[in-house]
């Protein structure tokens, strides 16, 4: 049984972004918060909002295919950041759409500002649950 998504005329609609999914019973895949560093540790894209939000949507991607996910299989992610969140949903937002060409994600999102992440350098942190029915 495939995810569930769906939309009320009781709520604004907005494409891709569904006001909520329901999950098959089944495997849940909890993503815990990806960052900025590649597979060797090293910061990709120091002060940069935009090219830490595509690293961490890369690794967000990484994580899902080893859990045998797919952007398809999200039922809801998290994306917080530093700084202006307000100016930085559009660009970020489009970012994933990128990295998700092939299998978009389309699930509710939460997009939350912060003061500070987990170390000063992390500018963007990307969670997620997914689910393999």
């Amino acid at each position: 049984m495939p995810i569930e998504r769906f939309n009320t005329p009781d709520l604004r609609i907005s494409p891709g972004f569904p006001a909520a999914s329901v999950a098959p019973a089944g495997r849940i895949v909890f993503i815990n918060g990806q960052v900025s560093r590649d597979r060797d540790g090293v910061l990709v894209g120091a002060g940069d909002h935009v090219a830490q939000a595509r690293q961490a949507f890369l690794n967000l991607r990484h994580a899902l295919t080893a859990a045998g996910a797919t952007g398809r299989d999200v039922v809801q992610y998290r994306i917080t950041v530093t700084g202006d969140a307000q100016a930085l949903v559009g660009p970020i937002m489009s970012t994933v759409h990128d990295i998700f060409v092939d299998d978009p994600i389309e699930a509710p999102s939460i997009f939350v500002g912060a003061t500070l992440l987990g170390r000063a350098e992390y500018l963007v942190e990307i969670e997620a649950v997914a689910s393999l029915g």
